[in-house]
């Protein structure tokens, strides 16, 4: 079925994908007439969306424009070829026969050859919008969402897509689309053809959201961060463990009032206290830099336990030091370091003690991230 994801208005999306089927079912029922006039309808609705995402005109004047007047203004504003303009006001003559009495009166009928023309004239209509909209609006939230979940190499322009996107769409990729992608790819991963045919969708849509959090002005971003304590403070288990954790980084918090970066900090504190991973080490990022003193023994204890743990992976285990080292160059205070280093202590003193001496080592690596020689 043709793709209406560069359409911005949802409710117009939802509509347009009704009336296409429509219209097609009507063309093989020989329905013609109706065919003609859901193409028209077609047509409008997506000439109403443009101008509306471009800000032409406002939202509810542009809802009031009937075919002509929009025909009229995508026309002068280059949004459709005069060609494709001259074909439309062909359409928006036959639509009119839904009026009672026009047919009689003008003594016209629609035979199956018009209806193959009108939906031959919604579809370039359909990809004159669809690359105007690309090379002036950006891409939809929608189209970002299609190209990762059918592009297995996507992420190798996942960030040109995302610096073509505008505000608007971002913010709908982050707080709707990313999250509810997440949710849904979280559902298959039981199902036995997940594991060799889209686990490579959550990486792709966790990157996604970081991207666009990069792009995002200052506006977005507290927003965004605001939303994020929202999740935690309100919604259900399954939900912050999956999205809220997965998309979430510590620094996130400058973007939050005071009160919001305590819950955070306090559920990210909460949640690596209960299982280490790597979705929990990615979000500490740039936790650092609200580390206080108190903090010291919740934070740094479940990494302890979690290095010295047997069956722990060497992946993990190389993401916890790493970690270390990029908070301890970048967001550590001296006086942090040097308590994360005497919890460490403590702690190889006790494995020398009870002669654990296999977890010594793994301590000590532990001590060489946070006490770097430079």
């Amino acid at each position: 079925m043709t793709s209406f994801d560069f359409i911005t208005d949802e409710e117009f999306r939802t509509s347009l994908e009704k009336d296409y089927r429509e219209m097609n079912l009507c063309i093989q029922n020989a329905a013609f007439k109706a065919a003609v006039v859901l193409a028209g309808s077609i047509i409008e609705a997506v000439l109403i969306d443009y101008v509306i995402a471009e800000n032409f005109i406002a939202r509810e004047e542009a809802l009031k424009l009937d075919f002509g007047r929009v025909l009229t203004l995508c026309k002068d504003r280059k949004i459709i070829t005069d060609k494709t303009s001259d074909l439309s006001s062909v359409i928006k003559s036959y639509r009119n026969l839904i009026h009672p009495g026009r047919s009689i009166r003008l003594n016209e009928t629609v035979d199956k050859e018009t209806a193959e023309v009108s939906k031959a004239l919604v579809n370039i209509i359909l990809n004159e919008i669809e690359k105007q909209k690309k090379e002036n609006y950006g891409y939809t939230a929608e189209q970002i969402i299609s190209k990762i979940g059918k592009d297995s190499n996507s992420l190798s322009i996942l960030e040109i897509l995302i610096k073509s996107t505008n505000q608007k769409e971002l913010e709908r990729l982050m707080m709707k689309h990313l999250p509810e992608a997440y949710l849904s790819e979280s559902s298959f991963e039981e199902e036995s053809w997940y594991a060799s045919e889209r686990q490579h969708i959550k990486p792709i849509l966790i990157t996604c959201f970081r991207k666009c959090f990069d792009y995002a002005d200052e506006n977005l971003k507290k927003k965004t961060a605001t939303w994020f304590a929202k999740i935690i403070k309100e919604e259900s288990d399954n939900v912050i463990s999956s999205y809220g954790i997965a998309f979430l980084r510590s620094s996130d918090m400058k973007h939050m009032n005071k009160n919001d970066a305590i819950i955070v900090k306090s559920h990210i504190f909460g949640q690596i206290k209960n299982n280490v991973n790597e979705t929990i080490i990615e979000a500490l990022s740039g936790i650092g830099s609200y580390t206080t003193k108190e903090d010291i023994n919740t934070f740094i204890d479940p990494l302890v336990r979690a290095v010295c743990q047997g069956n722990i992976q060497e992946q993990l285990e190389n993401s916890i030091v790493s970690f270390l080292v990029v908070e301890s160059l970048e967001n550590f205070s001296k006086e942090t370091k040097e308590l994360i280093l005497k919890r460490l202590e403590v702690w190889k003193n006790t494995f020398n003690k009870k002669g654990q001496h296999m977890y010594i080592e793994k301590v000590e690596r532990l001590i060489g991230a946070v006490d770097l020689p430079f």
